[in-house]
């Protein structure tokens, strides 16, 4: 068993049998085979104490795979399930027109009464996807091709299936887990026992495998690629009230990077801050950085070291940011949508 800070660390000893697991985020990387990590993390702990995840590596083979995520606070008529039979209505016909069989359809729930989750893992047979990148183009043709001919459909699966989740080297909660402090455990919709075989047959990516192999282009036919991120970088994305959040982040340290994350509605802005307040101390390498909330117009500062417990576990409380920004960012959020363009 070898545990690192460094997800590229990890995927440097991952060889053989082994896999490589994040305990928590920020992550601590575990690398070691399926049953060492059941018998030394899964069973010593109770559920609520297990935040551990399947890093889904970019060159090994994985099944499809389904984020499903409804915000309940935000749409409480919005049934998950429903979302779920919705979505696979179009990707059932989608594999039977491949002519690809489905083995099984291991469907977990991790719902509580703010979040709708589900996860989905097809096993199909016979057929397994050549990368994490095939099964994103996979979905994203599904939803480009059948979904967008049927606009209430295209909408709830635009809103509410995570097609962020085929990314490079993605963390995907494990069965039996849940992230931390939120205690919603991730469980099988069929109540089917916990043991060590349902466990690993729910993840995404086998350790080897000798099924055939899928490629899918994308929906302009081109080779699937990873595109599931959903950060956006500067100048891309800038709206009249960042310099004002910039100036003010400049009064804590030199502005290095910004990027926006448009689900949570809030910006990372790197700092050229080598001194850490978690550490007491000077950082060779690593900086501190600001997370600024657009909702609650709040802000605090974490540290990027990933070393040490203080800087890992390190953020300030929630701190108002000054009235001149909160304003110019209430009247950018407060805008007026034409009646013209709400049309269907």
């Amino acid at each position: 068993m070898y545990t690192t800070y460094s997800l590229q660390d990890a995927l440097g000893k991952c060889t053989g049998s082994k896999n490589v697991y994040a305990n928590g985020v920020p992550c601590h990387y575990v690398v070691c085979s399926d049953k060492k990590f059941w018998e030394t993390w899964m069973l010593p702990r109770a559920s609520a104490e297990r935040n551990y995840f399947e890093v889904i590596q970019t060159d090994r083979p994985s099944h499809l795979y389904i984020d499903l995520d409804v915000d309940l606070v935000k749409y409480p008529n919005i049934d998950v399930n429903d979302v779920w039979e919705m979505v696979r209505s179009y990707i059932d016909p989608q594999l039977r027109e491949k002519q690809i069989e489905v083995e099984e359809c291991l469907v977990m729930d991790s719902t509580n009464h703010k979040k709708g989750s589900i996860h989905v893992v097809y096993r199909l047979k016979d057929y397994i996807f050549e990368n994490n990148a095939n099964v994103g183009a996979f979905m994203r043709s599904c939803m480009e091709k059948r979904v967008i001919h049927h606009k209430e459909n295209y909408q709830t699966w635009k809103t509410f299936v995570d097609m962020t989740v085929y990314s490079r080297n993605r963390l995907f909660r494990l069965l039996g887990c849940t992230k931390k402090e939120e205690n919603r455990v991730k469980r099988m919709v069929e109540k089917e026992r916990f043991n060590y075989d349902n466990w690993r047959r729910s993840k995404v990516q086998p350790t080897t495998t000798k099924l055939q192999m899928i490629s899918c282009p994308e929906p302009d036919g081109s080779e699937a690629k990873y595109n599931g991120t959903y950060k956006v970088n500067l100048p891309g994305y800038h709206p009249e009230y960042l310099t004002s959040v910039k100036e003010f982040a400049g009064t804590i340290g030199n502005v290095r990077a910004v990027t926006y994350n448009p689900r949570s509605m809030n910006w990372c802005i790197n700092l050229d801050k080598k001194y850490c307040i978690f550490k007491k101390d000077r950082h060779k390498n690593n900086t501190m950085y600001m997370v600024v909330n657009t909702i609650t117009n709040e802000y605090n500062l974490r540290c990027w070291c990933m070393k040490y417990d203080c800087c890992r576990q390190g953020r300030t409380p929630d701190t108002k940011l000054p009235d001149r920004v909160c304003k110019e960012i209430d009247e950018y959020m407060d805008f007026k949508i034409s009646p013209s363009i709400l049309k269907l």
